[in-house]
């Protein structure tokens, strides 16, 4: 029985495997990228730096060599000011094109169809509460996001395993606002941030942080931390004209380090 059992869960696995590839190469196929980079006069490299991916990523996904994931079609849509849709079948940039747009949505919409089913059959959904520009004044009236998280709305991002998704276990989703960490950070984009237990904020060095203190709510880089010396932690931008700010530690809420941009590469300062 266990043989059998191995056998089946093996085969499974192949098919999936398959699936997901054959489901990726019919999106390379109706890929239409290059061309609305080329209108939005762009290169590789720029749109690239606007998504967060490297320019020979960007090539390949163009060429069809890699699949991109929904998210990262998402944020391509909004970095060339179009839709996934037009992305993928090219709907809206030539009348010839209908009936590639026609033969996407059919495949899109065929329940049966073991492509689909293997491509999204190990995706686990984590639902994270998201603290926006507006909410954050929520935010520090309630403490911190993690203890009353219905009062937050939620952003659903999609790990590989239960395992990946158990990592994000009180995490919080955190907009960017304002130039201050241009062009590390830009006015809307969103990190996954973690909370420091206050024995540990002394360690936090070098790292970018969601900073409550008083009734502020702040995204910056701890580059020096004092906290045990003097109880002071000073929080630097990336921008040179917007400078840099010090904290008293009785003055700090809650410390969340950033690791990570909303479905996107982990931040390195």
């Amino acid at each position: 029985m266990t043989s059998k059992s191995n056998d089946s869960i093996s085969l499974q696995e192949k098919q999936v495997s398959l699936a997901r590839a054959s489901f990726y190469q019919h999106f390379a196929k109706n890929m239409f990228l290059k061309e609305l980079r080329e209108q939005a006069g762009l290169t590789q490299a720029e749109l690239g730096e606007r998504v967060g991916l490297t320019r020979s990523a960007i090539s390949n996904i163009e060429k069809g060599k890699n699949g991109a994931r929904q998210s990262t079609l998402s944020l391509l849509a909004e970095a060339l000011g179009s839709t996934v849709e037009e992305i993928l079948t090219g709907s809206n940039t030539s009348d010839s094109r209908h009936a590639a747009v026609a033969a996407f949505k059919k495949h899109q919409q065929n329940q049966n169809n073991v492509q689909a089913v293997g491509f999204l059959a190990d995706m686990v959904a984590v639902d994270l509460p998201f603290v926006s520009f507006r909410a954050r004044a929520s935010f520090i009236e309630l403490g911190m996001g993690v203890q009353h998280p219905d009062n937050f709305e939620t952003l659903r991002l999609y790990v590989n395993s239960e395992e990946d998704a158990a990592r994000y276990t009180g995490a919080l989703v955190f907009e960017v606002e304002g130039d201050s960490m241009e062009p590390l950070l830009r006015t809307g984009e969103k990190v996954i941030a973690w909370q420091v237990p206050e024995g540990k904020w002394e360690q936090v060095y070098n790292q970018v942080c969601v900073v409550a203190y008083d009734d502020t709510v702040t995204i910056k880089a701890v580059r020096e931390n004092e906290l045990f010396t003097r109880n002071l932690l000073t929080l630097y931008a990336q921008n040179p004209a917007a400078g840099f700010l010090p904290v008293q530690r009785q003055q700090i809420q809650s410390l969340w380090r950033v690791e990570e941009f909303f479905d996107r590469p982990k931040i390195r300062l």
